[in-house]
């Protein structure tokens, strides 16, 4: 009976823990912390629910990368400079 409730006591920790790097990852919009959180979030047991704003945040957020990438490289193709160039293109494959 002990070991249940220390099982319990871990899942709830966890889930603790995913709740505040959800919360810290949705505030600061990087697309890359938030997969990790919203992953992390999965792992640890949480309602869809608990992680819709993150998921959401995670959207938009690779939205707006995917649109500076591609401005990125619409600008380095226009100044025909093959460092500019070089430097879009890991932009946009994410490096």
């Amino acid at each position: 009976m002990l070991k249940g409730f220390f099982g319990f006591f871990d899942a709830e920790r966890r889930k603790d823990a995913a709740r505040t790097r959800l919360a810290a990852a949705t505030q600061g919009g990087d697309p890359f912390a938030l997969k990790a959180a919203v992953r992390e979030g999965r792992d640890a047991g949480l309602m869809d629910a608990e992680l819709s704003e993150a998921e959401g945040a995670l959207k938009l957020a690779s939205e707006r990368r995917r649109l500076a990438a591609r401005e990125g490289l619409t600008a380095a193709i226009e100044s025909r400079d093959v460092t500019s160039l070089q430097a879009a293109i890991q932009e946009g494959c994410g490096r």
